[in-house]
């Protein structure tokens, strides 16, 4: 697949899927909530989880039409445009090279994402339990509540709701169980996750920085160290190796059809379809794809 060569490689977009996403920023609570809610409420995403601190955010959401890719444009354009106005400050709000969309293929993908996403304050040493976060930082409590958001002053015009309702539910892989139980559930595993991180922390001898310390930092500060860039860039997370399998020789088969049919089109062939979940040439373009 040499077309590929300097090219992002495309995803499947297709209904009912549940994803972690993640993005390098900086951020203000009312901006960021009355965003989440109204992206997702115009491209039908069920929330679940959400975490944001200082440089960058986690959501856990499933893309129940197929939108997924709209939802996260409209998010993210409008965080960065209101928090630059904000700020007061020019230039890129998003790291250019910082995308992160990682499909959650079963039960136990879903909850570990879930856990990670909330414990993110004390994996990175800001506070010792998550529910100390001053920042935007969903909880399990939090399903099937409505909380409404107002609109923030700054930025935002006149034609957007002047309040949105942002509501959590939670995961598929728990549909089957009672919203009380499923926050239960949840409830324990980001606990866990959070021990975890404590116990790392305190065999390393590192501290907490704190709750008052975090709401004393800069909102242009950054990190004075250089950050990770990992080898693997994963598409997909799933607990079960056989369902694992299963999921990567799907994706490699959609981006094997995927190539071949774009190949064809650039020859003139345009009859050739592009494979079940193609999502960019499906949008307003009569180019032929096959149905989900």
């Amino acid at each position: 697949m040499k077309w590929l060569q300097g090219m992002t490689r495309p995803m499947p977009v297709r209904p009912n899927t549940t994803y972690m996403e993640s993005r390098r920023c900086s951020m203000s609570k009312q901006i960021y909530e009355y965003v989440l809610a109204l992206a997702a409420q115009e491209y039908r995403v069920d929330l679940h989880g959400y975490m944001v601190e200082s440089n960058h955010d986690h959501v856990v959401s499933t893309d129940t039409e197929g939108n997924h890719p709209a939802f996260r444009q409209k998010k993210n354009s409008l965080i960065a445009r209101a928090m630059n106005v904000h700020l007061n400050r020019r230039g890129a709000f998003w790291a250019p090279t910082d995308r992160e969309v990682v499909e959650l293929v079963d039960e136990g993908a879903q909850a570990e994402a879930y856990a990670y996403t909330l414990a993110n304050p004390v994996k990175d040493g800001l506070v010792m339990y998550g529910y100390q976060w001053p920042g935007p930082r969903s909880q399990p409590n939090n399903f099937g509540k409505e909380r409404v958001i107002k609109r923030p002053h700054v930025f935002f015009s006149d034609n957007l709701p002047e309040e949105v309702v942002l509501k959590l539910t939670p995961p598929p892989c728990l549909a089957h169980m009672s919203v009380e139980l499923a926050a239960h559930h949840l409830t324990e595993a980001v606990a866990a996750e959070e021990a975890k991180h404590r116990q790392k922390r305190a065999a390393a001898g590192l501290g907490f920085l704190g709750r008052r310390a975090v709401r004393k930092q800069n909102p242009f500060d950054s990190p004075t160290s250089a950050p990770t860039f990992r080898r693997l860039n994963p598409r997909i997370k799933c607990a079960d190796i056989t369902l694992r399998k299963e999921a990567i020789e799907a994706l490699k088969s959609f981006w094997v059809s995927y190539a071949f049919a774009r190949e064809q089109h650039l020859k003139g062939h345009c009859v050739a379809k592009f494979p079940e979940g193609t999502y960019a040439f499906r949008q307003g373009l009569d180019i032929p794809c096959a149905a989900a």
